[in-house]
């Protein structure tokens, strides 16, 4: 445990230094270096077609130039599966990610229609609740009465509002008068 706090003491200080110095030079631009670009696959190389191996009658220089071949194209392999590996893991991930960001819009989707409706559910019971109260507040004083509600004499104001409800029964009747 003391060797951990001794590293962490020494690694912290080490940010300090460091920090304290870059802090110091803040006009100075900051190299950061580029990640390295890939180099591709290793080019063959030229095929001996005269090499032994490791076969009885082989020299001693051509054993040499065998394992040297055959760890090259070993490596070229290599990375060729590590290249391969590589593709399935990163057509795995963007299909993973577009699945989530389906999910995700989804589920956005449905909460936002949830707002929505319940917005418009609210809009229309303080539609309603309101609609007395506006009449209240367009008529005149002296047409109001001891409880407060208009009299017959309503204002033009007041005929030209009509509730959603009332708008649909007037149209339905409209039109079965028509059929008629």
């Amino acid at each position: 445990m003391f060797v951990s706090l001794a590293i962490a003491f020494i690694l912290i200080s080490i940010f300090n230094s460091t920090f304290l110095c870059l802090s110091a030079q803040i006009d100075k631009p900051l190299n950061i270096p580029e990640r390295p670009k890939d180099k591709g696959a290793p080019k063959p190389k030229e095929f001996f077609r005269n090499v032994m191996g490791s076969t009885a009658g082989a020299g001693s220089g051509e054993f040499h130039v065998f394992r040297a071949t055959r760890r090259h194209e070993y490596a070229r392999s290599a990375y060729y599966d590590a290249q391969q590996k590589k593709d399935e893991k990163d057509t795995a991930f963007a299909e993973k990610r577009m699945r989530e960001e389906d999910e995700l819009q989804k589920a956005a989707e449905k909460r936002r229609a949830k707002r929505q409706k319940k917005k418009a559910k609210k809009n229309s019971n303080n539609a309603e609740d309101t609609e007395p109260e506006i009449k209240k507040m367009m008529a005149r004083p002296a047409d109001l009465d001891a409880d407060d509600e208009p009299k017959a004499s309503e204002t033009s104001a007041d005929k030209k509002t009509l509730s959603n409800t009332e708008a649909k029964e007037a149209t339905t009747a409209d039109r079965s008068e028509s059929a008629v």
